[in-house]
């Protein structure tokens, strides 16, 4: 079901917005999406702590994202458990269409 709610407060971090993740990042599991600063691509990860996955990214610490760096945090959803997690960034790996997810699961963007 679509049980999973986000937290609505974001803050400002160097400029870019991201939610409020202080308190609750290390108890639940979220499915993230970055967008590509150089070409709008998205890359849909599964983790603790997305802002730092963020970090990670940004730092070319990932073969998958590196060559497109910068990113930005443009869509978080936590879930209670990992596995639910882990079959909705499945999910959303499988779409692969950017008009749907963004219609289907707005309120998850920011």
């Amino acid at each position: 079901g679509e049980s999973a709610i986000i937290t609505q407060i974001c803050s400002p971090i160097s400029g870019m917005w991201r939610p409020d993740l202080s308190g609750v990042a290390h108890l639940m599991h979220w499915v993230y999406i970055i967008e590509s600063y150089q070409d709008n691509s998205w890359y849909y990860g599964y983790s603790k702590d997305p802002t730092l996955r963020l970090t990670f990214h940004n730092n070319k610490a990932s073969r998958y994202t590196k060559s497109k760096v910068p990113w930005r945090l443009i869509f978080t959803r936590k879930f209670e458990n990992k596995q639910d997690a882990l079959k909705f960034e499945k999910h959303l790996k499988r779409l692969r269409n950017k008009h749907y997810i963004r219609k289907e699961y707005g309120s998850y963007f920011f």
